[in-house]
């Protein structure tokens, strides 16, 4: 008897686990894009300035070495 039956049906059910696989590879590689985190760091950043301004105005930071290392590390 020949196999090219099972051989015909294996080349069609791979594709189609290919083709249904993808959607679900994508979905989980998509979030993990740097285009789709930029938006969560920018506002991660804005909030890490505004708390550095608020130790600053409150005095909790004095040294000036230190002032200099936190604006560096703010900036880069």
């Amino acid at each position: 008897m020949s196999t090219i039956g099972f051989d015909v049906w294996g080349v069609v059910a791979s594709a189609l686990g290919t083709v249904a696989l993808a959607p679900v590879i994508w979905s989980w590689f998509q979030p993990r894009l740097p285009t789709s985190m930029i938006g969560g760091v920018v506002e991660i950043h804005k909030e890490t300035q505004e708390l550095f301004a608020t130790a600053l105005r409150d005095g909790l930071i004095t040294d000036p070495g230190e002032i200099r290392h936190f604006e560096k590390s703010l900036v880069e």
